[in-house]
């Protein structure tokens, strides 16, 4: 999945850069465009771990520049 993180006050790099140490692995395809996959071992208890962590990442972007 592609998603536009324009709003989110960061980067795509930003983003990426900032999952990265809870294990969550995502690519910038543009200046505002993360990529994320997942895996075969990767079940739905991990995807949602990884939108809990999303979502804390912008929140804290988004507190930051309020």
């Amino acid at each position: 999945m592609i998603f536009d993180c324009a709003k989110t006050g960061k980067t795509a790099v930003e983003i990426c850069d900032a999952l990265h140490p809870y294990g969550i692995w995502a690519q910038d395809t543009a200046l505002h465009s993360v990529r994320v996959v997942t895996h075969c071992d990767v079940d739905r208890a991990g995807v949602e771990r990884a939108l809990v962590v999303l979502k804390d990442v912008v929140a804290k972007s988004q507190r930051k520049g309020a």
